[in-house]
């Protein structure tokens, strides 16, 4: 059905299955941080944008808490799948020639 479905499933099998992909994954934390970073860039851009198209602050702000409480957990869910993926990541200390974790 899809054929990139098969290439992402074992992109995942792989990092299952390889010890060595341990020194790249990306502590739950740092998953955290991203996206209450990311989170509070959102909220300011749905805010702005629905407020631009409505000018009403009450719909903006309806609209804004509301879509970003489930796309909250929605992003960080899809931040612990692709920590599991290990597709072209760069292994930092390995500075000079920059290999890159299944090509």
């Amino acid at each position: 059905m899809f054929v990139g479905s098969t290439r992402i499933f074992s992109f995942i099998s792989f990092a299952k299955q390889n010890n060595k992909m341990k020194d790249f994954s990306e502590p739950k934390l740092r998953s955290i941080v991203k996206t209450i970073t990311y989170r509070l860039f959102i909220l300011t851009l749905d805010f702005t944008v629905i407020y631009w198209l409505t000018k009403r602050i009450e719909i903006a702000f309806g609209f804004m808490l509301v879509s970003n409480f489930y796309t909250t957990i929605a992003y960080y869910i899809h931040e612990r799948i692709w920590n599991k993926i290990n597709w072209r990541k760069v292994d930092k200390r390995q500075k000079s020639s920059h290999k890159i974790a299944n090509k």
